[in-house]
């Protein structure tokens, strides 16, 4: 559904999208993460929006689904040690907004959410080309 009230900025300056505002209005009475792992964190915040969520977000095919990309799962590397590790964090608060939680919970673990409908993806950034990349596209586009 689409709104007359005035668009909600974002902090960075950008209109927040409809399920950023419905993720704003859901208050998590108090959250305390030790040592969590991103998944259980993503899979908590999913939980709030059945149990905390009203209208819309209790109704189950326009819920705010909260998920996780595959790009967060560890790469075993040839000697059994993880590469790019899920994150594990540490943190606390109260009367917190679910879109506050996603932003906190995104910035400590150096992810990023993506919004697509009516579904929250916490994934890895875009990877910024190296210098070989570059050097290559240059060469490439020669005379």
């Amino acid at each position: 559904g689409f709104s007359n009230s005035p668009p909600v900025e974002a902090k960075d300056g950008t209109e927040m999208s409809e399920v950023e505002k419905r993720m704003q209005a859901i208050i998590v009475p108090e959250v305390e993460f030790r040592q969590a792992n991103i998944w259980d964190i993503i899979d908590f915040m999913d939980k709030v929006v059945q149990e905390l969520g009203t209208g819309l977000d209790a109704r189950d095919e326009s819920r705010i689904r909260i998920k996780g990309d595959m790009s967060i799962q560890p790469v075993e590397l040839k000697h059994g040690l993880p590469q790019n590790h899920a994150p594990c964090l540490t943190f606390s608060g109260r009367n917190m907004p679910l879109l506050t939680l996603v932003r906190l919970t995104t910035q400590l673990s150096l992810l990023k959410y993506e919004v697509q409908g009516n579904v929250v993806t916490i994934t890895r950034p875009a990877r910024k080309e190296g210098k070989q990349g570059i050097r290559s596209r240059i060469q490439s586009a020669g005379p």
